[in-house]
């Protein structure tokens, strides 16, 4: 292979193996999250360098995600393209958008917990909240989860990976899905444990691979 490709695929490897553990080091950091903007606010008022942290390392580990997914669309594109395509597309775009709302929650809604958590800060922090973009954006990130299974779903036909750790893909993804509109953090955080199941291995495997069995990944399925 060229250089350039080379760094391709050991990047792909990285991102595979460093996504989902910062995303669940992120969530296990990361405090209640509620609905009610009053309560969710007082929480982040009381750690909101707490906050911003675990925010900030589920923003990193949504970069890493993006090349994570494209990895996993990589080990598809000859044997399942659709799913490959639609799957990669879908991961990319709930990466981004988990991006936005992390990178948002460490920065305004941080600053928002140390101005206080009543008043005019109370008001500005509700109406962000119930702004349409937010939701649109929420509804972004569970592409993601989504993207996940259905690549998940590509490996375990396509057997490109062991089938059990494309099953820990696809509810890893079930988890995150289920659990990000109800604000279940420990749901979600189950969901990115089953990641790391999925994706790290799914890593190694590429650092492992010959030149001929990441351009044409080969079927190698394990019981």
């Amino acid at each position: 292979m060229s250089t350039s490709e080379r760094l391709r695929k050991g990047a792909t490897g990285v991102c595979l193996v460093m996504a989902p553990i910062g995303l669940l080091v992120g969530l296990l950091l990361h405090p209640q999250e509620l609905m009610d903007p009053g309560k969710q606010l007082g929480i982040i008022a009381s750690d909101p360098d707490r906050w911003a942290l675990a925010h900030y390392i589920i923003a990193a580990s949504a970069v890493l995600l993006a090349g994570a997914v494209l990895g996993l669309a990589h080990l598809l594109h000859e044997r399942r393209a659709g799913q490959a395509i639609i799957g990669g597309a879908m991961g990319v775009v709930g990466a981004m958008c988990l991006l936005t709302i992390a990178f948002g929650e460490a920065t305004f809604a941080a600053q928002m917990g140390r101005a206080g958590a009543d008043g005019a800060v109370l008001d500005t922090f509700s109406a962000v909240m119930a702004l349409p973009a937010s939701y649109v954006i929420l509804f972004g990130t569970l592409m993601g989860p989504l993207g996940t299974i259905v690549l998940g779903s590509g490996i375990f036909q396509a057997e490109v990976a062991p089938r059990w750790a494309a099953g820990a893909l696809m509810l890893g993804g079930a988890g995150f899905a289920f659990g990000a509109p109800l604000a279940l953090v420990p749901l979600m955080t189950i969901g990115a444990a089953f990641q790391v199941l999925g994706m790290a291995p799914i890593g190694f495997m590429v650092f492992g691979e010959t030149d001929e069995e990441w351009v044409h990944p080969p079927a190698r399925a394990a019981a």
